[in-house]
């Protein structure tokens, strides 16, 4: 591939995100008041158990005050607990709860439920390689890659 072809994928790679953000991910934020922090933390938690507030900060790309106002506001919702290490005072420790586990399902059952409405254009065969494509390029570039 030339770098044109890499900078016309590196386009669509932004509108196909672009689109799927704005109308499919919000989805979840209309359903149950979630914006995509809080259901990248969520997800974040229950796919790692209970997490440092420094990890769930790290994993989500934000600073740690801004992970620290976060887990206060899914503490208030109860959708996330947070507690104090035993040995070490300085760390907080944040974990999902049952009505976190909940609140993801809803808003992953949106945003899943909005995909198949904006990709109802095309074809089963087109889906599958659509699919298949994207798997690939998870495989390539790791689960957690930045």
């Amino acid at each position: 591939m030339t770098q044109k072809d890499y900078d016309e994928l590196v386009e669509l790679m932004f509108k196909v995100y672009g689109t799927l953000h704005s109308g499919a991910f919000g989805a979840g934020k209309r359903c149950e008041e979630l914006g995509r922090l809080d259901t990248g933390t969520l997800g974040f938690l229950s796919h790692h158990g209970p997490s440092s507030l420094s990890e769930a900060a790290e994993a989500l790309c934000v600073s740690r005050p801004q992970m620290s106002v976060l887990a206060d506001r899914l503490v208030e919702k109860g959708l996330v607990e947070r507690t104090r290490d035993d040995d070490d005072r300085r760390i907080q420790w944040i974990a999902i709860t049952p009505e976190g586990r909940k609140a993801l399902k809803g808003a992953l059952d949106a945003t899943s439920a909005r995909v198949r409405q904006l990709l109802a254009p095309l074809s089963a065969e087109e889906l599958k390689g659509i699919k298949a494509s994207l798997q690939r390029l998870v495989d390539v570039l790791g689960e957690g890659s930045h």
